[in-house]
């Protein structure tokens, strides 16, 4: 069920969001995995957040891990949602 629709562009950016609510970090293809999705529609809406500020992003090792960006002004309004 897609509940944010007004506000998110799609429900793989809503499930996206929602995991690293939960686990904090996280990187595509586990995202993808946990929820069932298309890896690169996951990496994609990684990408998109990551450009709007939403999250950032750093290499552990091979993998680019992610997770929601601190700084980010609106982070307490979307923990909130």
């Amino acid at each position: 069920m897609f509940i944010l629709k007004g506000i998110l562009r799609a429900e793989t950016q809503e499930k996206t969001l929602i995991y690293l609510l939960v686990r904090e970090t996280g990187y595509g293809k586990a995202i993808a995995e946990f929820y069932g999705l298309s890896p690169n529609a996951t990496q994609k809406q990684l990408s998109r957040l990551e450009a709007d500020g939403v999250v950032v992003s750093r290499l552990a090792g091979k993998l680019r891990e992610f997770e929601l960006n601190p700084r980010y002004p609106f982070l307490q309004p979307l923990k909130d949602l």
